[in-house]
């Protein structure tokens, strides 16, 4: 038994040696790591912090609190709760926590740190077997504008020439105010943020859309981002339980509760693990589960076009919809869902278990794109899913096909996790792929390859010697008849000879449900909905639609990380923890207060 002050404490869990609360559940501890006793400051620079109302809600901070950066002030403790972790999340039965998070991509983990660094207890849930979500399969780029990199290799950017760029591709739907506050913060609050646990940006690369280079890659790609963010998330005591869905979400008013702070309305959670539920009682939630790229279904509901594209599917396994219907079951909207970004660039997987699953093919610089009548019909170096997805779509009925030679063969990486090892390519499982692929195509000329994929023979080997011969044939040009540099170019040379077929893949879903500044759900009046938050790709990266009609590379990810601590801040401050995000971060100043 425990001893809690000298007093029995009846009832302890046997495996983790915590104590069920007068209800009969258990209680998830103080998230903190190491288990540590905070230090109180002494003298005069004593943080000043108002009594605790007789429910127990914890007074605002008066004004002459130091102002800390958010990261270095200790989380404050109450003895009712204690450290979690993954291990002492009950199998089933009840548990009652400051707040629940479901979906542990980049949004989630983000929150969960801010939430814990805020001093709230913190449960994580994940509906797949393994955490990272969308995230941790992608490139990992985020657009950062102003940074250290930048200045170093002589590129000068503005949060003002980016937003100009990003308004000017959104258009009208673009949630301005979300995207000003997101260019204005990303240098310090996601860059410099990821840096602190290790995250190396190690390029800068300029996408369509951009003035200027500002899509930063970190080392090891999504893989090494989140395998830092997760890392974080641990060590500051916070829980995670994979293979555990949400499967019903109802709010429940509690007493106690004061305007929305502290444990007044709470959710209530159920979470489907094998052999039984998990009620969860929490007092905040905050829903990061993904988009609905992975559902086809949804994807041609709200893009019925696509259905003649053969569309394949292929963002993070569980970015299915599910948390767009929870939300939606208490009330919540939704925006922009008709936005689905889709990548020139898919190829159907025949290892999948569903067919309407692709995979992503990537890192073949040296590639040149032809239609079924064996020409090239755009600039393959603007690959993303803005004219590169429209161009493939343009030349249907007929298909596509990627052409690669040897030497570039042995550079193609594929996105999906069976093709990847610890972030970096599994070359033997790409060369099985290849190999016996019935989307792939590998001759030792030109003329057989043509065969194999149906296409004139004399047309593929004049579009071939064009792109190789560009050079000599336009003498004194920059660019090819597609606009496609000619410096640097690698030549098509090497047999055997590769053709993939193309298909489009439905990546990302640049609508959501509908938040606030303070990723506060809300319903169809525009009000917030107390309790919930969303954030990351559920809510169209931020807001609902931060991004509008179409994106830039990197403001995706960068604003999934960047809403995610919004949303924890809020999330942990509504539970009676932290200052919420603006004093914590020190984003904006006087009228603020919003964000």
């Amino acid at each position: 038994m425990l001893q809690r002050r000298g007093s029995r404490v009846r009832g302890a869990d046997c495996r983790s040696g915590r104590a069920p609360d007068r209800r009969g559940h258990l209680r998830a501890g103080r998230s903190r790591a190491g288990g540590e006793r905070p230090r109180r400051r002494r003298g005069r620079h004593r943080p000043a912090r108002r009594p605790r109302s007789r429910a127990g809600r914890l007074g605002s901070p008066r004004a002459t609190r130091p102002r800390l950066p958010h990261y270095a002030r200790r989380p404050l403790t109450r003895p009712h709760t204690r450290h979690v972790s993954e291990g002492e999340v009950p199998g089933t039965g009840a548990v009652d926590v400051d707040v629940a998070i479901i979906g542990s991509g980049a949004a989630g983990i983000a929150a969960g740190i801010e939430a814990l660094d805020a001093g709230a207890s913190v449960l994580v849930f994940e509906a797949e077997s393994d955490p990272g979500g969308a995230a941790i399969i992608s490139g990992g780029g985020c657009l950062l504008v102003g940074t250290s990199l930048q200045a170093r290799l002589g590129i000068r950017d503005s949060p003002a020439l980016a937003f100009d760029d990003w308004m000017s591709l959104g258009g009208p739907t673009a949630d301005a105010e979300w995207a000003r506050r997101y260019v204005e913060a990303s240098a310090r609050e996601v860059g410099v943020w990821a840096e602190r646990f290790g995250v190396e940006w190690t390029d800068i690369v300029q996408h369509e859309g951009n003035s200027v280079p500002r899509w930063a890659r970190p080392r090891l790609g999504g893989f090494g981002l989140m395998r830092a963010l997760l890392a974080a998330f641990r060590a500051r005591g916070g829980a995670l339980r994979t293979s555990a869905s949400a499967e019903r979400l109802a709010l429940r008013a509690a007493a106690g509760g004061d305007a929305g702070r502290g444990p007044g309305r709470a959710v209530e959670l159920d979470i489907a693990i094998r052999g039984g539920t998990i009620r969860v009682h929490a007092t905040s939630l905050v829903v990061a589960t993904g988009g609905f790229a992975s559902n086809l279904e949804l994807v041609l509901r709200h893009r019925p076009d696509l259905a003649a594209a053969d569309i394949r599917v292929g963002s993070g396994p569980g970015a299915t919809g599910r948390g767009h219907a929870l939300v939606e079951s208490i009330g919540g909207t939704m925006t922009n869902l008709d936005k689905i970004w889709c990548y020139p660039y898919g190829i159907p997987d025949p290892r999948e278990a569903m067919p309407e699953h692709g995979v992503a093919f990537r890192r073949v610089p040296g590639n040149i794109w032809i239609n079924r009548r064996g020409q090239r019909f755009h600039n393959e170096e603007l690959s993303g899913g803005m004219s590169g997805a429209a161009a493939v779509l343009g030349q249907l009925p007929g298909r596509s096909w990627a052409i690669i030679d040897a030497g570039m063969t042995v550079e193609l990486e594929l996105a999906n996790p069976p093709y990847q090892r610890d972030g970096r390519p599994d070359r033997s499982a790409i060369a099985r792929f290849l190999e016996h692929s019935p989307h792939v195509a590998t001759a030792p000329t030109l003329d057989e390859l043509a065969q194999r994929i149906g296409v004139p023979a004399a047309a593929l080997a004049a579009t071939v010697a064009s792109y190789n011969g560009a050079g000599a044939a336009r003498r004194g040009a920059a660019a090819d008849e597609f606009g496609r540099a000619i410096a640097g170019r690698r030549p098509i040379a090497e047999p055997p000879f590769t053709a993939l077929e193309m298909r489009l893949l439905a990546r990302k879903t640049l609508g959501g449900v509908r938040t606030d500044l303070r990723c506060r759900v809300v319903d169809d009046k525009g009000r917030p909905i107390a309790g919930v938050f969303a954030a990351g790709e559920v809510s169209g990266m931020a807001g609902g639609r931060i991004n509008g009609a179409a994106a830039l590379e990197g403001t995706m990810l960068g604003p999934s990380l960047l809403s995610g601590r919004v949303a924890g801040a809020w999330a942990a401050h509504a539970a009676g923890f932290g200052n919420g995000w603006r004093v914590a971060a020190g984003i904006g100043s006087g009228g603020d207060a919003d964000a």
